[in-house]
This record gives structure tokens, C-alpha cells and sequence, in this order.
């Protein structure tokens, strides 16, 4: 970005840098068509805001029968829950800590079911308890 003042107090350097020998940095997180290309929504914040935060934003652009597709931070309980509040579907690489065990669930073909996925315990740092709390208990999942 521009080294300009408004931009230094909007969005302020990383703090590994002297001060005046740095850049602004901004974080973006955009939602394109892989259709067209075209940008559908996006978010612009200081770097020390969570990109997942800003994605759960854009969420509420997401119409029926869109399809969102996301790398492995968003495969989570919660990202997914939300995606489907809208009447959308998503493609998310699962994270790394969930275990699959196609053994379980309903099989649907070789390395493919569904699978129910139960809320966290835990109210993640960035929801306030009311929204947690409307969450469903369980939900279920397509795992390929």
C-alpha cells in the first residue's frame, strides 16, 4: 500500500519492521466466481484480523445453490454449518486434526460417505456465546 499517514493508522505495519522503513499492509479476503472471474465480495481489514473472521462475513453473500471453495482452514464444524445457513454447499479440504474412518457412516462408494460431525465443545474465541449457541448439535457431512 501507499506509505501514506492514513494508512499507516488504518492499517499499520508488521511489527518486524522499524518504524518508518516499512510498508502498510492490509489482509484481503475475496469471494470470486470461478465462473467468470469476477470479484463477488470481498473484505479488507488490518493485518492482525483473522481471515476466517472476515471469510464468515462474506458468508452472508453466498446465495442458494452457490458452491464456496476453500482450503483446509475453513474445514471445520462451524465454516460449514454457516455456509449451509445460507443454502449453500461447500468444497473444503478437511483439517488436518478431524479423522476420517470411511468404515463409518453411510457409504456412498469407495473413499465417499456421510458422516455426522458433532458441535465443538468449545466456543471458538471469535463467536460470542449466542452465536455458538444457535449452531445445531450435530450436522451432517459428506466426506470424499
Amino acid at each position: 500500500m501507499s506509505d501514506t499517514a492514513a494508512n499507516q493508522a488504518e492499517y499499520p505495519q508488521h511489527s518486524n519492521q522499524k518504524v518508518g522503513c516499512g510498508f502498510p499492509i492490509a489482509k484481503i479476503v475475496v469471494l470470486f466466481s470461478l465462473l467468470t472471474g469476477a470479484v463477488v465480495s470481498a473484505g479488507i481489514a488490518s493485518l492482525a484480523s483473522s481471515e476466517i473472521v472476515m471469510s464468515r462475513l462474506i458468508y452472508a453473500n453466498l446465495v442458494p445453490d452457490d458452491v464456496i471453495l476453500a482450503d483446509q482452514a475453513y474445514g471445520n464444524y462451524v465454516d460449514l454449518v454457516l455456509v449451509k445457513q445460507q443454502g449453500a454447499d461447500a468444497v473444503f479440504r478437511k483439517n488436518h486434526l478431524r479423522k476420517t474412518d470411511f468404515r463409518r457412516g453411510k457409504k456412498l462408494g469407495i473413499g465417499d460417505h456421510k458422516v455426522v460431525w458433532n458441535k465443538p465443545q468449545q466456543c471458538p474465541n471469535h463467536m460470542t456465546i449466542e452465536e455458538f449457541e444457535a449452531l445445531p448439535s450435530s450436522f451432517i457431512v459428506r466426506e470424499v
